[in-house]
């Protein structure tokens, strides 16, 4: 993946350039004996005219791009002292064919509000049809603060998204021009992240109505 990346403005991150699969038979001429199962990245045809990626490689490689958009908002989150008291976000987002984030940004009060969010969008010139997934924290004296069995219960809970959460995902999905392809990562009370996909989002609820441990935190291979 040796493209050049577009501008760059200060702070924003590239974890990748994003693969696409053209399927077996059906390269870019349209000419079904043209590249047969070619995949590629945005823009490419294969360089050493060796085999490709399957499909299962390709959406794991774009997989590992936006897990460590994750884990750089996870590693900024730790500098943050007030990080118990008040959530922290940044996007992922699609920026001609890289992977893309910037760098954290806190919410106006001590949960994220809409116009957190639409501000950060301006700020870095997201498009909603470009955004891939959305970070942010649960902090830990706002949805976590009791002892016990209670405050266990409430560190299971908050591993997943919350109902607002989901609502903001619903409404960005059906209303604003995400994609449904849209993942939420979510650092919970003790600092673990877990990706949640929008398409799944019936399963994960169900899943935290019945108490399941949540999914295993993620731990992407990322360049230094």
């Amino acid at each position: 993946m040796t493209d050049e990346p577009p501008t760059q403005l200060p702070g924003v991150t590239f974890t990748g350039t994003r693969l696409v699969y053209l399927g077996r038979g059906s390269g870019t001429s349209g000419d079904p004996s043209h590249n047969p199962d070619q995949q590629n990245e945005v823009g490419e045809g294969p360089e050493d005219g060796g085999s490709s990626p399957t499909q299962e490689e390709v959406d794991a490689e774009n997989e590992r791009q936006k897990e460590c958009a994750a884990q750089k908002f996870k590693l900024e989150l730790d500098t943050k002292t007030d990080k118990d008291e008040k959530e922290y976000f940044s996007y992922t987002w699609d920026q001609a064919g890289q992977t893309t984030t910037h760098p954290i940004r806190g919410g106006s009060s001590a949960v994220i509000q809409t116009p957190d969010r639409t501000a950060a969008r301006s700020e870095f010139g997201i498009s909603n049809s470009d955004v891939l997934a959305f970070n942010h924290n649960h902090p830990a004296d706002v949805y976590c603060p009791d002892s016990g069995l209670t405050g266990q219960d409430q560190l299971r809970a908050n591993a997943y998204p919350s109902e607002s959460d989901w609502a903001f995902a619903h409404d960005a999905v059906l209303n604003r021009g995400v994609p449904s392809t849209l993942t939420l990562y979510i650092s919970d009370c003790e600092g673990n992240v877990r990706g949640f996909d929008y398409s799944d989002m019936q399963r994960w609820k169900d899943a935290k109505t019945r108490n399941d441990r949540p999914p295993m935190p993620i731990t992407p291979d990322c360049p230094e």
